[in-house]
């Protein structure tokens, strides 16, 4: 490869790299990008503390006089209900991203 050859190829990549970081947006209030972003970010602190919750109240460490309880998809079937609802809704957003 000469140096014309290089010199171009160099071009290329670099306008392909710059044509990309066009594609990406800024987050703004006014058209809801950051509205969205925020609430997802939002739903998964509030998973994860959940998540940190039901890892307490298994290990009785919830509140100091409380024993352990078993709280699970075999004993709640309103805990099964809530997070097969929250795996779907992180399902459909993976594939509207990815799909």
């Amino acid at each position: 490869m000469d140096f014309i050859d290089a010199l171009v190829d160099g071009f290329v990549e670099t306008q392909v790299q710059l044509e990309e970081q066009d594609k990406k947006i800024k987050l703004s209030s006014s058209d809801g990008t950051y509205l969205t972003v925020s609430g997802i970010k939002q739903a998964t602190g509030l998973l994860r503390n959940a998540l940190q919750r039901l890892e307490e109240i298994n290990d009785g460490t919830y509140k100091s006089d409380q024993k352990p309880i078993r709280f699970d998809k075999d004993t709640s079937p309103d805990l099964l209900g809530a997070v097969l609802d929250a795996q779907e809704s992180v399902n459909k957003l993976v594939d509207f991203l990815y799909g």
